[in-house]
């Protein structure tokens, strides 16, 4: 039997996860994959719901984020939660989850820059100022988000769902674009990579472990132990998991069918806003504004209490609530610079550690199967990270000539064209450092004795 505070917290999960990006994918997905939607899909959750799975999974074997770290080195466990940290909360997705709404649902509406820009500061202020509330009393976020947000924002695309059945949609369409040159599964787990959930996975998985301790485990009669915790873990990941999965497929289905009668649209955000006033008339442009607004402002919360729970642990001398009021404040500042400038400073900065976040959640789950030198890790982890830092970076200086001689190599490295030029290289470094590491044990160990391990 699922304890209510575990079916809480999983529905406080899919909350965090499913925001502004959550939604916008799907939707273009389903109308360029069209007849081959079911195998599309199929690949997009294997990397916007499985690989996520198995982050939350990893941080719940490892016993948290620091820990787990700590298997590259010291100095990595204290900067690699904290950049990630800043950058998927402050940097860009607190102000991109404050400022997408009113962009994509009621900027459309206003013709005039002057009301555009007041009525911008108005919304970005009254979000803000709810995401706060929300956040100052974090023992109860999981009552709000779980149990009154989530199934609200649930029930609205549900209510989306039921309205595509009527006759002036549909039906699907052949596949079109990437999705009828390649593989309808791959180019699927392409668009899913894109959601980069498997970085917050181990962040929230990091919330989620204190949640339990904070909640589940308070009325229990015996401590928690490691098995009870992962075990909690597992279904508290797959319950959220199921619901991302039936919700991206909702999303997805409604794309397909928009495809012939709408098909001028070029976005996921132009799709749902067509089909919601297709459906709806002018009531469908609210309810699509209602949901990018409980969508968004449920993952900046999660974020907002995610970042500050964290530097709080690092330096308690700052209270929690000058943590939550500082990123709160500075979320506001860089919404209000526009969408744009918050995407291009921010995006490369994602693009850099989510390799790195793969990486350790591939070791952490391949350790279980054999034992993994801790200068693998180490190797294998800077393999990446310097290759996604190198691809991303080759544009800024590719007038130069160490530029230019960065893109050719870049571009020579197995699939560079969709943006994994880092996976390949870093297992084969996986693959070698791993053995060279066993090898020296060999040599290196007097016979009849056991090997020292390093993890």
């Amino acid at each position: 039997m699922i304890h209510t505070h575990t079916l809480s917290l999983s529905f406080m999960l899919f909350s965090f996860f499913f925001g502004a990006g959550n939604l916008i994918l799907p939707p273009l997905l389903g109308k360029h994959a069209g007849t081959t939607l079911a195998t599309a899909l199929l690949g997009f959750a294997t990397s916007a719901v499985l690989i996520p799975i198995a982050g939350l999974i990893t941080i719940a074997h490892a016993g948290g984020i620091v820990p787990l770290s700590e298997r590259v080195g010291k100095r990595f466990a204290h900067l690699y939660p904290a950049i990630t940290l800043l950058v998927i909360g402050p940097a860009l997705s607190i102000p991109r989850a404050g400022i997408v709404p009113f962009a994509l649902a009621i900027a459309p509406l206003i013709h005039r820059a002057n009301t555009t820009l007041l009525a911008q500061l108005i919304y970005t202020t009254c979000f803000f100022i709810v995401s706060y509330w929300l956040c100052m009393r974090p023992h109860t976020l999981s009552n709000t988000l779980g149990k009154v947000l989530t199934p609200a924002l649930l029930v609205l695309v549900l209510l989306l769902f039921l309205a595509s059945f009527t006759p002036t949609l549909g039906p699907y369409l052949p596949a079109q674009g990437a999705y009828a040159t390649h593989i309808p599964f791959s180019q699927g787990f392409l668009d899913g990579y894109l959601t980069t959930d498997a970085l917050a996975s181990l962040m929230f998985g990091n919330m989620i472990l204190t949640y339990l301790h904070r909640t589940r485990y308070t009325t229990a009669p015996f401590p928690p132990t490691p098995a009870n915790t992962l075990a909690d873990m597992r279904t508290v990941a797959w319950i959220a998991g199921v619901m991302l999965f039936f919700t991206y497929g909702v999303l997805a289905h409604l794309g397909a069918l928009s495809a012939r009668q709408l098909p001028h649209t070029v976005n996921g955000a132009h799709i749902l806003a067509s089909v919601s006033r297709h459906l709806f008339g002018k009531a469908g442009i609210a309810l699509l504004g209602l949901i990018f607004t409980i969508a968004c402002l449920t993952t900046c919360a999660g974020l907002l209490v995610c970042v500050s729970e964290y530097f709080h642990k690092r330096a308690p001398r700052v209270s929690y609530l000058c943590w939550i009021r500082l990123f709160t404040i500075s979320g506001f500042a860089l919404a209000n610079t526009g969408l744009e400038r918050i995407l291009a400073y921010g995006t490369p900065l994602l693009m850099i550690l989510y390799p790195i976040s793969l990486v350790l959640i591939g070791i952490s789950h391949l350790e279980r199967l054999i034992r993994i030198p801790r200068a693998a890790y180490r190797l294998t982890v800077w393999s990446a990270g310097t290759l996604s830092t190198c691809a991303v970076g080759t544009p800024l200086v590719a007038h130069t000539r160490i530029g230019h001689v960065l893109n050719t190599l870049i571009h020579t490295l197995p699939l560079a064209q969709e943006q994994l030029c880092w996976l390949i290289p870093s297992a084969a470094v996986l693959i070698l450092s791993t053995a060279h590491a066993r090898l020296r044990e060999k040599t290196c160990t007097p016979r009849g004795t056991l090997p020292l391990t390093d993890n």
